[in-house]
């Protein structure tokens, strides 16, 4: 939060996440924050997942190490904060486009 409240862009660390307000008020509640994958400690998690089932489950569907990677980034919700709502990440398409890890 620190790092998204002192940015003067914030779309530089912070992504658009669909997020309710708690009981209609103008308080944010859930973030999207970009993590940078070349970061020595965001590459041992990467390197690290990538070396096990998730891994294995990605070199199937994306077709090796050569897939790029959309986005690296952290959910970051407040204490109390209202679930998010189900929704899809993309537009509907025969082939898939997109494939989601999450790792709590």
């Amino acid at each position: 939060r620190d790092a998204a409240a002192a940015a003067t862009d914030r779309s530089a660390v912070l992504g658009d996440i669909l997020c309710p307000r708690d009981d209609g008020a103008r308080t944010e509640t859930r973030w999207d924050v970009f993590l940078d994958p070349s970061d020595d400690a965001c590459a041992a998690v990467v390197d690290a997942l990538l070396r096990g089932p998730v891994g294995d489950a990605f070199e199937e569907l994306c077709g090796g190490p050569a897939a790029p990677l959309r986005e690296y980034s952290a959910v970051v919700a407040a204490p109390g904060a209202p679930p998010q709502p189900i929704h899809a990440d993309t537009a509907w398409t025969d082939a898939p486009v997109l494939f989601t890890c999450f790792v709590a």
